[in-house]
């Protein structure tokens, strides 16, 4: 083969490799709800599995939610009543790979910390209505903090707002839109982005995200007490990243735990009893 017809043979390959990656961020602009939002279809309401799983949740004493929003739009969940009746409420939001029978460590946890606990069933996911974007997940957010503030059996009409993951992201926003009373972020991500991007192999997907959910441009504005619990093992988004989304935080009351020997899930079941102290001593002082 010639030097010439080498080159043109390189040119050739050069069109068909471009060719293909343009093909593959058309199909992961178009297919990337299925990697962002992996926890909307798996059990849909109507199913047996998702009926069956809704019982395992009820099995532990938690319990449904339906309440009325602005406009007539249902909010969905599960709850738990903190045991001593009148007390602080957190509103949870889950990472948007699971729902709302995946969450049980995460409500012990809150729970046995003293708090009711409020999980939001995000639109899309099982029998929520709508669909899972940016807005609508914000809205319901919100919608669900107005009605959590005024119940009775909660203390003072303190709230504060936590997320596991993707679900801080909706926290960090939430709190830069209500007077919440603090927030509890586990293994915290800065933007929605960053979850994607390790699973994306390299490819550039922050210009292509339909949704952001970029709480990192926020954390300027969120003026509450943060607690940030992330493992140190995190590989997603290391310690040093960490350190620098509270660096950035508005707040002056922020406080850092990290699990030793958690990466990026279980961090919540990693953490165990200690954790779990560390958050009734941040609830204790929260929205004070």
């Amino acid at each position: 083969m010639t030097t010439k017809e080498l080159g043109k043979a390189l040119v050739k390959l050069l069109v068909v490799l471009l060719l293909l990656a343009g093909a593959g961020l058309v199909a992961l602009y178009f297919l990337q709800d299925l990697v962002v939002y992996g926890g909307r279809g798996g059990y849909r309401g109507e199913s047996e599995e998702w009926q069956s799983r809704i019982a395992a949740v009820a099995s532990r004493g938690y319990h449904l939610f339906d309440f009325e929003g602005p406009g007539g739009r249902r909010l969905k969940g599960v709850w738990a009543t903190a045991r001593a009746g009148t007390a602080p409420a957190i509103l949870w939001l889950h990472g948007f790979g699971q729902n709302i029978t995946e969450v049980n460590q995460q409500m012990s946890a809150f729970h046995d910390a003293g708090c009711h606990v409020f999980v939001l069933q995000y639109p899309g996911y099982g029998h929520s209505p709508g669909e899972a974007r940016e807005e609508a997940i914000l809205a319901d957010a919100e919608a669900l903090y107005d009605l959590l503030v005024k119940r009775d059996d909660v203390a003072s009409g303190r709230v504060l707002v936590g997320g596991e993951q993707s679900g801080s992201c909706v926290a960090f926003l939430l709190a830069t839109r209500r007077d919440v009373a603090g927030v509890v972020a586990v293994a915290p991500t800065p933007d929605l982005a960053a979850e994607v991007r390790s699973s994306a192999l390299g490819v550039p997907v922050a210009m292509m995200m339909k949704d952001r959910f970029d709480a990192d441009a926020a954390l300027p504005r969120v003026t509450c007490p943060v607690l940030l619990v992330h493992g140190a093992d995190d590989r997603v988004v290391p310690p040093d990243r960490v350190e620098a989304m509270s660096a950035k935080i508005g707040s002056p009351n922020k406080f850092t735990n990290v699990v030793v020997g958690a990466g990026r899930a279980g961090v919540i079941e990693a953490g165990g009893r200690p954790l779990v102290e560390a958050i009734q001593r941040f609830v204790g002082m929260a929205g004070k």
